[in-house]
């Protein structure tokens, strides 16, 4: 068996890149087929109208997309690349308002069976748009659709025998994931911000 590292990525309105990452384990050599399954994962999740309802193209404007899934083949140390495939995507949003500032993230929580910090983990998606935020927090019921858009991907890995679970780099073991939940409370991605150009105005004292 292999642990494997599917990377999703795409581009932000700022031209930011954004990506988010899970481990799946399964047989060797399997990078192409898993990549093409993630594709399609995050493609349910994306427009997929199967149950439970939720879609994240509804939370995102056109100049936000899915650009592509990236899957790397570890080795036996879960340090170093074996093997590469990439799955090209185009999807893009269907909002008309604005996002959330790029530093902006919803954390995605996987969970293991494992009772300790170890047994879960986390995918940050990009921040939605500004109409998602209701006194503040993250409205309810863009909670559930983002939480059901994601349970629907990962219950297609699930499905397609390539289910994700959570990598322990130390001891080289994985667990598989069993359930996710989403927060109400924006996640702040500081990477983001470092890389946002900033244009200032100033003004001298008189």
């Amino acid at each position: 068996m292999a642990i494997y590292r599917v990377t999703t990525f795409g581009h932000m309105q700022t031209g930011e890149q954004w990506n988010t990452t899970w481990h799946v384990q399964a047989v060797t050599g399997l990078g192409a087929t898993i990549a093409a399954t993630a594709a399609d994962a995050v493609t349910e999740a994306w427009t997929g109208t199967s149950s439970p309802a939720g879609k994240l193209e509804d939370y995102y404007p056109a100049s936000f997309g899915v650009d592509g899934v990236r899957v790397e083949e570890l080795d036996g140390a879960g340090r170093h690349n074996v093997t590469q495939s990439i799955e090209s995507l185009a999807l893009v949003g269907v909002s008309t308002d604005e996002l959330l500032p790029p530093n902006v993230a919803v954390a995605v929580s996987l969970r293991t069976d494992l009772p300790t910090k170890g047994g879960h983990g986390r995918n940050f998606l990009p921040g939605p748009v500004v109409t998602t935020v209701v006194n503040q927090l993250l409205d309810t019921a863009v909670q559930t659709a983002l939480k059901n858009a994601w349970l629907r991907a990962l219950n297609w890995m699930l499905d397609h025998a390539a289910p994700v679970g959570i990598f322990h780099r130390e001891t080289v073991e994985w667990d598989q994931v069993v359930s996710v939940d989403v927060g109400d409370v924006f996640d702040e991605m500081t990477t983001r911000r470092n890389q946002l150009d900033e244009v200032r105005v100033r003004s001298n004292l008189s």
